[in-house]
């Protein structure tokens, strides 16, 4: 505004537009009280500015003229100040909405996390006493089984005691998890196998590799896959590594492209010397299970036995 009276013949149309932005500025950024000094002192340069004014030189304004000039001056600026303070007005009842939203956002979001918890802990509670109540069946299963004098009979009661091992440790590992509705599927494999090769091995010396990258799969397909590998690796434990020293289990899982099916391929290393026609309860019961995951199934018993699946992850 000082520019303005350096030159008072000519009227600085961009000069005046510039004063009502900084007022504008002032008020919007700065605050009430800077907007209202910033305002007065426009007014004040704005006023020694039309007072001095000179349109043309040998035009001059009478007293009546300059007077009503400056009424005009002054409606035009109280106007423009009440605009200014209504949208400032506004904006306040705006914030406090907001902050009043943002809050009961708030409340909200703590309720939902509060309910998230405990649901958790309830489910953890859920699968914990689902595990501990397959041991009790395990422990009992193991205690009948001592009255059993026939081996063959006792065999089947050792085998029914490691599928219902194998379906704990599925509750224990979820129970374990963060992630409550889905495991690890490598961690369950490498655990489960390393249970079974130190329940059913002593001499022999297996070597345990385990590939995935499929990191996880949904609690419906979990339960049939982990009998399907619980079956496998119990019949080679049992059948393939006769009388020898060493042995090697290979397991690896794979998501076939983007669809819903992924392959998981068991081999052993071991020469067979036991029963595995294709009448037996554990090729039976594998074959149900993969008809469960709407699956394929070949097998293939040069060097070693080797199962290729193509199984559905039923999410």
């Amino acid at each position: 505004s000082i520019i303005l009276n350096f030159n008072v013949v000519h009227v600085h149309t961009i000069e005046m537009i510039f004063m009502i932005i900084v007022v504008l500025y002032a008020f919007i950024a700065l605050g009430i009280k800077i907007g209202i000094i910033s305002l007065a002192l426009q007014f004040v340069w704005f006023l020694i500015y039309f007072l001095n004014i000179e349109v043309e030189p040998n035009i001059t304004f009478t007293i009546a003229q300059n007077f009503a000039l400056l009424i005009v001056l002054l409606v035009g600026i109280s106007l423009f100040g009440f605009l200014i303070i209504e949208f400032l007005k506004l904006r306040k009842i705006a914030e406090n909405k907001y902050l009043m939203i943002n809050k009961d956002l708030n409340e909200i979001n703590h309720l939902v996390n509060a309910q998230y918890q405990e649901k958790t802990v309830m489910l953890k509670e859920i699968h914990h006493r689902v595990k501990n109540n397959l041991q009790v069946i395990s422990s009992l299963l193991r205690l009948q089984s001592y009255e059993i004098e026939e081996e063959a009979y006792q065999m089947h009661f050792q085998d029914a005691i490691v599928r219902v091992s194998a379906m704990a440790l599925i509750h224990e590992k979820m129970y374990q998890n963060e992630n409550l509705s889905q495991i690890n599927i490598r961690n369950y494999i490498e655990s489960l196998a390393t249970d079974l090769i130190e329940t059913h091995t002593q001499r022999v010396a297996i070597e345990l590799k385990v590939k995935s990258d499929v990191l996880e799969l949904g609690n419906d397909s979990l339960v049939p896959l982990a009998l399907i590998i619980n079956e496998l690796i119990t019949n080679s434990l049992k059948h393939a590594f006769t009388g020898a020293k060493e042995g090697l289990i290979e397991v690896n899982i794979r998501r076939i492209d983007e669809s819903d099916f992924f392959s998981f391929t068991y081999s052993d290393s071991g020469n067979w010397k036991g029963s595995s026609k294709n009448g037996s309860f554990g090729l039976e019961l594998i074959a149900t299970l993969t008809e469960q995951l709407d699956g394929e199934l070949e097998r293939f018993t040069e060097k070693g036995t080797t199962y290729h699946f193509k199984l559905k992850d039923l999410k």
